[in-house]
C-alpha cells in the first residue's frame, strides 16, 4: 500500500506541491491536505503549501484550522488572490467579519474587477451592521455585472435594514426579474 510518506520519499517538494494542488483542484480535499502537510516546512514552497492546505481545510469545513494556515502563510510570504479570498471565507465562517473584509480588500487590490470579492465584502460588512459600506460593495458588483441577482437582493436587504423598505422592495423586484426563483424568499411588498 502506498502512503503519503512513501510518495514524499520518491518525489521532490515541487512535484509534491504540484500533486497537492491538483488534488485540491479536483476536490480531493483529504488527499490534498495530507500531501500539502508534508511540505509545511521552511522551504521555498511553505507559503504556497500553507495557503493550499488552508483551501483544502476550507473544503473540509475545518474553518478554524484553515484560518491558522492562512495566517501562517501571510506571515511567510505573499498570497495570491484565490488564497486571500479563501482566507476571507474562513474568517467570515468563524465570525471574524472585520478581518474577512481585510482579506477581500487584498483580493481587490490584486483584481479590482472580481465580483465575488466585492459581494462577499458586502456580506461581511452587512454582518457587522455596516450597511452603508455594504451597499457600496454591492454597487461595485453591479457596476461590473448589472445582472447579478444576488447583489440586487443584498442591496435590498441592506436598505431594508436601514429602514428604507420601499427602496428595498424595488431592489428585490429587480433581483426576481433576473432570477425568478428568488421570489420564494424575497419580500416585495
Amino acid at each position: 500500500m502506498t502512503t503519503y510518506n512513501n510518495i514524499h520519499n520518491h518525489m521532490d517538494s515541487n512535484g509534491l506541491l504540484k500533486e497537492g494542488l491538483e488534488s485540491l483542484k479536483s476536490g480531493r480535499f483529504n488527499e490534498a491536505y495530507e500531501l500539502l502537510s508534508t511540505l509545511i516546512t521552511d522551504d521555498a514552497n511553505a507559503t504556497t503549501a500553507l495557503a493550499a492546505r488552508g483551501r483544502a481545510l476550507l473544503g473540509l469545513q475545518r474553518f478554524t484550522q484553515a484560518c491558522r494556515d492562512f495566517a501562517k502563510a501571510t506571515a511567510t510570504g505573499r498570497l495570491d488572490a484565490d488564497s486571500w479570498f479563501a482566507y476571507g471565507l474562513c474568517l467570515k465562517k468563524t465570525g471574524e467579519f472585520a478581518q474577512s473584509v481585510e482579506c477581500y480588500d487584498q483580493v481587490l487590490a490584486i483584481d479590482p474587477l472580481r465580483t465575488d470579492a466585492w459581494f462577499n465584502r458586502g456580506n461581511a460588512l452587512g454582518k457587522s451592521g455596516l450597511f452603508d459600506e455594504a451597499l457600496e460593495s454591492y454597487r461595485r458588483v453591479l457596476a461590473i455585472d448589472p445582472k447579478d441577482a444576488g447583489a440586487h437582493a443584498n442591496t435590498g436587504y441592506a436598505l431594508e435594514q436601514m429602514g428604507k423598505k420601499d427602496e428595498a422592495h424595488a431592489w428585490y423586484r429587480k433581483a426576481i426579474a433576473i432570477e425568478p426563483a428568488m421570489a420564494r424568499t424575497l419580500k416585495t411588498s
